[in-house]
């Protein structure tokens, strides 16, 4: 039985965007794996949650035992006003609870939630049946405050002078060069882009379209732009299907926006390069596809939803299947350029649901770039980690990399 009752909240809200809420773990510490946490709690948590759902007006929700408290604090200016609760104590069960520490919270939308756990609900005893084990945290928590420590290493103290060029050489695909062009997102990241580019009218954020992109890139194919080396039209997030994927479970385009063939061979007949965009991982909609050349199913080789996809599990077979047949598909369309984003370490947002190190999704890439036989450049982003451990890391898997 789960007990529950009205009481003020213990912190403020801290505003954020949904798809990327702040969880921030504390309280005692504990070993993964060393103990389990007892059923009874666990069903605490499941039972607290629904009746969160059932009552956005219930502020506080603790077990009978009184070693399990609960609170939320919803927004009443939004219908319904707690609508994240449900992702909200997910995450704070599974990065937290579950993962080494005994409280949590978690805020977004301007909603906030918190949880506090005590001794009783965790057992060594290995005889027990009605347990649920611990286990390391699946992903990462990401903090743009702390500017992740250690990985931005300061140059040594100088008195000035010229830049010295201590090496050139050929990248991992072969380019000698940065590309330079022009990338969506710096209009759809406009808060007043409708005021200043027409072509962006009736269009915003990830919603934008194939007619937009031919009027900005269209003017690269001028000769001034061209003579200066700029020939990369390059899409940014919201090309792509996030709810529909092929028979295969391969990411699409949008089709009531673009039609990528098209763009392609529209760029490649003014001399201009096609750039796509892509984070790590598979649209979650994709489990139940099977893997082209395989007979594994998708859902078989994820391991958690990261808030923008489902992240692979890489040491699983089919994986790299996966990679080589959706880069022959956009290598099909004309694909020159491939932008992967919240790569880690790196990508310091707050609260996204990244892997500690995705590293292997870059290498799944490279790989499968690789056995295209098309030149493609890969790209990573953002805000890397670029210390003595990671530089080196990079600088063998990707061709290029955004430092901030």
């Amino acid at each position: 039985m789960v007990s529950s009752g009205r009481t003020a909240l213990l912190a403020g809200a801290i505003l954020l965007h949904r798809a990327f809420a702040q969880t921030s773990c504390g309280g005692g510490l504990y070993v993964p794996g060393t103990q389990n946490f007892t059923l009874s709690c666990y069903n605490a948590i499941q039972s607290c949650t629904a009746q969160f759902v059932a009552n956005s007006s219930l502020g506080r929700c603790q077990n009978d035992a009184n070693t399990l408290w609960m609170e939320q604090q919803p927004n009443k200016g939004s219908n319904p006003p707690n609508s994240d609760v449900t992702i909200a104590f997910q995450d704070m069960r599974d990065l937290c609870i579950l993962s080494g520490q005994t409280t949590a919270t978690w805020s977004s939308d301007s909603q906030w939630y918190w949880i506090a756990v005590e001794g009783p609900c965790w057992t060594k005893d290995p005889s027990r049946t009605d347990v649920v084990p611990t286990h390391k945290a699946p992903y990462c928590i990401q903090n743009r405050d702390d500017g992740l420590y250690d990985c931005y290493p300061d140059p040594a103290p100088t008195t000035g002078g010229p830049i010295k060029v201590l090496k050139t050489a050929k990248t991992k695909g072969g380019f000698t060069k940065p590309p330079r062009g022009w990338n969506t997102y710096g209009v759809q990241a406009m808060k007043n882009a409708l005021e200043v580019i027409p072509s962006f009218a009736g269009q915003q954020g990830l919603n934008y379209n194939q007619a937009f992109v031919e009027t900005q890139c269209g003017v690269m194919a001028s000769p001034a732009f061209r003579a200066a080396g700029y020939d990369v039209c390059s899409l940014d997030s919201g090309w792509q299907s996030f709810n529909v994927v092929d028979d295969n479970g391969r990411i699409l385009y949008n089709n009531t926006r673009f039609n990528m063939p098209q763009l392609g061979s529209w760029l490649h007949e003014r001399g201009l390069k096609l750039g796509l965009y892509v984070t790590p991982g598979v649209p979650c909609v994709a489990a139940n596809k099977t893997i082209l050349g395989t007979n594994t199913k998708i859902g078989d080789v994820l391991l958690f939803d990261n808030q923008i996809f489902c992240d692979f599990d890489y040491t699983k077979p089919g994986v790299q299947e996966w990679h080589d047949s959706v880069i022959k598909l956009w290598a099909s369309w004309g694909l020159d350029l491939l932008k992967l984003d919240f790569i880690t370490p790196g990508s310091p947002q707050n609260g996204a649901n990244l892997a500690c190190d995705s590293s292997p999704a870059v290498k799944a890439y490279q790989t499968a770039i690789d056995r295209s036989g098309r030149q493609i450049r890969l790209d990573i982003s953002w805000k890397l980690c670029r210390n003595e451990t990671w530089l080196p890391v990079w600088s063998k898997l990707a061709d290029t990399m955004h430092i901030d």
